[in-house]
């Protein structure tokens, strides 16, 4: 009985995580949208980039100072009031 060659799986690259001025960036740029969202009264994309928002809070938690995550988690209670 003969095994034959045996299939390998193709290498999977694992992308780098992201340095603390990306991070930082990425915040920038969320809180951004969200706010610009909140201003013009666009619910759909206000939910949409709280959810975001949300999301890199909770991920990134660790490198947020308790200032910035206080601004951030009184950006989200705002826009879940809107």
């Amino acid at each position: 009985m003969s095994l034959g060659t045996q299939a390998t799986a193709p290498a999977v690259e694992v992308p780098a995580p992201p340095s603390e001025g990306q991070i930082a960036d990425e915040f920038k740029e969320s809180i951004a949208h969200l706010e610009e969202a909140l201003d013009l009264g666009d619910r759909k994309n206000a939910v949409r980039y709280a959810r975001h928002l949300k999301a890199m809070r909770k991920n990134y938690r660790g490198s947020l100072s308790s200032d910035d995550n206080r601004a951030i988690k009184d950006l989200l209670r705002r826009a879940s009031t809107s």
